[in-house]
């Protein structure tokens, strides 16, 4: 059986590879702000360090919950309404979280929109990046994919001080 590909040998899924790399960065930008950012966060909303845990943790869930139902988004939406919808999620509780000053309801539910952010794109990236690359030649595209948690983590945290 063979697979279909968008593309033979183009460098066109090399943009799309970039693409998808600059659209996932606001997922785990937004990831990893609150435990960076952690002492600063305990004291605008007066948590203790499990209740920070709690607040980290929450993006995780939510991250994992949606990575499920991204399938049938991709499926009805395409690659770019479902990426679309990652990025729109992470910035939109990114906003929350910057005006939930004090508010420590609407910084729980900001955390909710940028966990769900997270999970969607996370299974969106490689699954609209792998049609545009042989399967033989799949494994450098979506290895750099694989980098773009890891790239960000190591970016932000100098960016966030």
């Amino acid at each position: 059986m063979s697979e279909q590909t968008k593309s033979k040998g183009s460098a066109y899924g090399w943009v799309i590879l970039i693409v998808a790399l600059l659209a996932g960065i606001t997922a785990p930008a937004n990831m990893g702000k609150v435990t960076a950012l952690g002492p600063v966060v305990m004291a605008q909303f007066g948590f203790n360090e499990a209740e920070l845990g709690l607040v980290i943790a929450l993006f995780y869930v939510m991250g994992f919950v949606m990575a499920f139902p991204t399938t049938g988004l991709i499926n009805k939406l395409g690659f770019k309404g479902t990426v679309t919808i990652a990025c729109a999620t992470g910035v939109i509780g990114c906003i929350m979280g910057a005006m939930a000053i004090g508010n420590v309801p609407l910084f729980l539910v900001s955390r909710v929109f940028e966990g769900v952010g997270f999970g969607i794109m996370g299974v969106c990236g490689s699954s609209c990046i792998a049609p545009w690359f042989r399967p033989e030649k799949r494994s450098v595209p979506l290895g750099f994919w694989a980098s773009w948690v890891p790239i960000t983590m190591c970016i932000c945290p100098v960016l966030y001080g």
